[in-house]
């Protein structure tokens, strides 16, 4: 699973693309006392500055949940509060969620379905743990060198042995080349939901040599199964095969630059048609 550590470093080189999307997230009503979900929230860091200030001012509960331990402890660990907890879990799996039985008002998962291949299961699981009229708000990347990148490490013989089953890790539309706007669009009609809005919110990103190794090493899936004394290689390994890629750009000032676009979409369950919700 991901490193913490190295994950929180290395990820603050990439641009909050939420903060660009204030304004839609504020667009989704709350009211007092809800039941909300962060699925994915890893170690909280968009946990907290983006649904916990709405979560305490409703007095609401939030339930951050994510299937890596180290992310969860790092959570409990940095993000404590009274109004939201977070736990290890696994909606696909049986008896894999920590809050069965709970009806959400809302469900948030931000950065996770693009590691996920059974994402339209979990967006099934999402409609049937949903209030009638609750909502759904995704964030994930549909377009940035480190799922290639991925793919290509798994394949040098000595990072194949620790990166099995690599493919688990992605959905059909990045395995694919599928349009990821139009199948999520397609997928959350056929379960039941109504399509508020999504949006592609593109960015250009710049980093250094070192700075990007750093972070697509830290988005491996597989890190912790590699002894971290072969990290320098990996990093190595890693920066050859950045710099053979096409599509990322060094300028004269020694920074790559690669595209970095999320697809930002909020669907509702039908029912309590009086929503409140502001369209754009």
């Amino acid at each position: 699973m991901w490193d913490p550590d190295m994950y929180v470093k290395a990820i603050v080189n990439l641009p909050e693309c939420l903060d660009a999307l204030t304004d839609r997230l504020d667009a989704i009503p709350w009211r007092e006392g809800e039941v909300v979900l962060d699925y994915g929230c890893g170690t909280g860091r968009a946990t907290v500055p983006f649904l916990l200030p709405k979560t305490v001012a409703t007095n609401s509960r939030l339930f951050g949940v994510d299937k890596s331990s180290a992310m969860i402890t790092t959570a409990n660990e940095g993000n404590k509060s009274d109004h939201a907890s977070y736990a290890v879990g696994n909606i696909l799996e049986d008896g894999g969620f920590p809050h069965e039985g709970v009806i959400f008002d809302k469900i948030f998962s931000f950065y996770c379905l693009h590691w996920c291949k059974e994402y339209k299961k979990i967006l099934a699981k999402f409609y049937s743990i949903l209030k009638p009229g609750g909502y759904i708000c995704l964030l994930y990347v549909i377009e940035c060198p480190h799922f290639l990148l991925l793919q290509q490490i798994g394949k040098l013989p000595k990072w194949a042995g620790y990166m099995k089953e690599i493919r688990d890790h992605f959905p059909d539309w990045i395995e694919h080349s599928q349009d990821a706007r139009t199948e999520l669009e397609k997928s959350c009609k056929e379960i039941g939901y109504e399509k508020l809005e999504s949006l592609v919110h593109k960015s250009n990103v710049k980093l250094t040599l070192d700075a990007f190794t750093d972070l697509v090493m830290s988005l491996n899936p597989y890190l912790s199964e590699i002894p971290s004394a072969l990290y320098p290689e990996l990093k190595a390994d890693y920066a050859k095969l950045i710099l053979d890629k096409g599509d990322v750009v060094q300028d004269g000032c020694q920074e790559l630059q690669f595209k970095h676009d999320m697809l930002f979409a909020i669907f509702r369950k039908p029912g309590n048609e009086n929503n409140g919700f502001v369209r754009n």
